[in-house]
């Protein structure tokens, strides 16, 4: 959070400096024209070139290295040596564009200023990054629509369960997520053997690795098991909410029967009798 806060006052102040030249040169301020292009120049723009360079690979490294041990800190710092590659850009299109400028006849003197502000917008983005996962967590944020659909379709493929709904996923830190669900399995089965599917499901969601978008993973989870009638699963059109009437007798005409049903199950025993 700390680390966010910094990058976006960085920002900040850059985009202000570079809003209050912009603003002096409509006055009439211009800076003085470069005229010559001496050595001096030319090593400062390979320097600055060299630091883009070097920087940006040293983000992706770490980054990298963040996401794979889910460390929000390494991501921070990541950004931290992307926000160095990005301060470098200014001078880099400053001193090549004024330089080039210069060789032509022209006064790029804006270059600067405009630079700076691309700069600043990129820094707000990074600072949000950085931010994002913190305030997750103290917001009481559910998990990201990624890692949401692997523990359903975990879930799901796990034997024994015939259904999976209202899983709820809850940030409790920068990287760890809780997650409650409630499963349905065959209501024969002994307290036993529901018992053991719930802890297989609790393995399984807990062993799902880092997502590919985000640094959390779950690290708490509580199932809750429900009784249910296996043939459910095989039902065509049939879902926990019951939001879809494909499996509802109908006539001839394809209208369906009004009489009540108040599941695929009411409907086999109805169909039997």
């Amino acid at each position: 959070m700390i680390i966010g806060v910094a990058l976006a006052a960085v920002g900040l102040g850059l985009g202000y400096n570079a809003v209050i030249a912009l603003a002096a040169a409509s006055t009439g301020a211009v800076p003085a024209t470069m005229t010559t292009v001496d050595a001096l120049t030319i090593v400062a723009t390979a320097v600055a070139f060299v630091s883009i360079a070097s920087k940006e690979i040293l983000y992706r490294w770490t980054a990298a290295r963040g996401v794979q041990y889910g460390s929000s800190a390494l991501v921070a710092n990541a950004w931290h040596h992307r926000s160095d590659a990005l301060s470098s850009i200014p001078p880099l299109l400053t001193l090549g564009g004024t330089a080039l400028g210069a060789r032509f006849g022209y006064n790029l003197w804006f270059l600067d200023p405009v630079g700076t502000v691309v700069v600043c917008v990129m820094l707000l983005q990074a600072a949000w990054e950085v931010m994002h996962p913190t305030l997750g967590a103290l917001l009481d944020a559910s998990a990201d629509r990624r890692l949401c659909s692997d523990i359903r379709k975990t879930v799901l493929a796990t034997d024994g369960v015939i259904d999976a709904h209202r899983i709820r996923t809850r940030v409790i830190c920068s990287n760890a997520v809780a997650v409650d669900l409630h499963i349905t399995v065959d209501k024969d089965l002994s307290v036993e053997k529901g018992h053991a599917i719930a802890s297989d499901v609790q393995d399984r969601i807990l062993d799902l690795g880092v997502n590919a978008e985000s640094t959390t993973r779950p690290v708490d989870v509580m199932v809750h098991v429900e009784p249910g009638d296996p043939m459910d699963k095989r039902l065509p059109g049939h879902t926990s909410h019951n939001t879809k009437v494909d499996w509802l007798p109908k006539d001839e005409s394809g209208k369906v029967i009004t009489e009540p049903h108040d599941s695929p199950t009411a409907w086999k025993t109805r169909a039997k009798s």
